[in-house]
């Protein structure tokens, strides 16, 4: 299992990212969050998860969505949170992305589901891509909208 982050490592996320980090099962409707077990992302993959926040509350809140993200740690009441969390899950490969939803009470924790067939193990960028695969368009126009985080060569 992997080491929980430090609380030097949460206070550097959250302030520098906006980007809450609490457990697998959050108390608080975040837009998204990481999991406190996660490993430490790098500062690329942090910049690439505060995008994906604006995204979604761009996307889901529209004329909210201001509002929402100028919160210190973006939320919205009944928000269905995306969790996130990098590596050690559940393989001990500490390079590997997982997700799961705040609402989930059955099946796998996270996803990719490593008893799964086809389970492989994803970068961000092949994680948010295979999530966002229902309107493809919206989530490629925004990663070309933003070349400073979404290099063409990682998307």
């Amino acid at each position: 299992m992997s080491k929980s982050l430090t609380a030097e490592q949460q206070k550097y996320i959250q302030k520098n990212f906006k980007i809450p980090v609490d457990n697998r099962f959050p108390q608080t409707f975040w837009i998204i969050s990481l999991d406190i077990e996660s490993k430490m992302p790098t500062d690329e993959e942090l910049r690439q998860l505060q995008s994906y926040c604006e995204f979604k509350a761009r996307d889901l809140y529209l004329y909210r969505s201001d509002k929402i993200l100028i919160m210190e740690l973006p939320k919205d009441v009944g928000h269905h949170t995306m969790i996130f969390r990098k590596g050690e899950f559940p393989d001990g490969n500490g390079e590997g992305w997982f997700y799961r939803k705040l609402m989930w009470r059955i099946g796998p924790t996270f996803i990719p589901y490593h008893l799964a067939e086809n389970y492989k193990l994803n970068t961000l960028i092949e994680l948010l891509n295979g999530y966002e695969n229902i309107t493809p368009e919206k989530w490629q126009a925004w990663k070309k909208n933003h070349p400073d985080i979404f290099p063409v060569f990682l998307t």
